[in-house]
């Protein structure tokens, strides 16, 4: 199977929509953000950056040919809990990719684009204490638990750019 991997431009705003609220609507309770609420607007948040090329943020998206079968979304801001980290967000690969590897090389190629924009010293991101598979994909990339957080309930992950898997 030829799952390439690459940066998402403007043009691929409508797979990313669908591919975004298909997260939403099969995995309610592994993201913030509401599927029917999400659906209902004429452009999700990432989509009109994407159309807008906005700097401060990118996806990655892992292709079977032309289908979108995973994503990965990059903010670029500083975050409280690190300064000079960016942050992960929107991790989801279609159901039917799952358990092949391809989550972990979308996120090793997502780690590469960080290292390669220079902007950020750290990623972190934030994960449900039961999504025990996503918590093992993210040690797997080289990601160490920060802190465990609990109101909301979440283990916070971090890792260091320049460190080796």
């Amino acid at each position: 199977m030829p799952v390439s991997y690459r940066q998402l431009q403007s043009f691929d705003a409508p797979k990313y929509r669908e591919i975004r609220l298909q997260s939403l609507r099969e995995n309610p309770d592994v993201f913030e953000a509401d599927y029917y609420f999400e659906s209902q607007q004429p452009q999700l948040t990432f989509e009109k950056r994407l159309i807008e090329k906005d700097t401060d943020s990118f996806i990655v998206g892992a292709w079977l040919h032309d289908q979108l079968i995973g994503i990965c979304t990059f903010v670029n801001k500083n975050n409280e809990a690190i300064h000079g980290a960016g942050t992960l967000i929107q991790m989801f690969v279609k159901s039917a990719f799952r358990r092949q590897g391809i989550g972990l090389a979308l996120v090793n190629y997502f780690v590469q684009q960080v290292i390669d924009d220079g902007r950020n010293q750290q990623i972190i991101l934030a994960v449900s204490p039961d999504n025990y598979l996503a918590k093992q994909l993210y040690h797997k990339a080289g990601f160490r638990l920060l802190r465990q957080q609990a109101v909301p309930r979440l283990d916070i992950f971090y890792r260091k750019i320049d460190d080796k898997q």
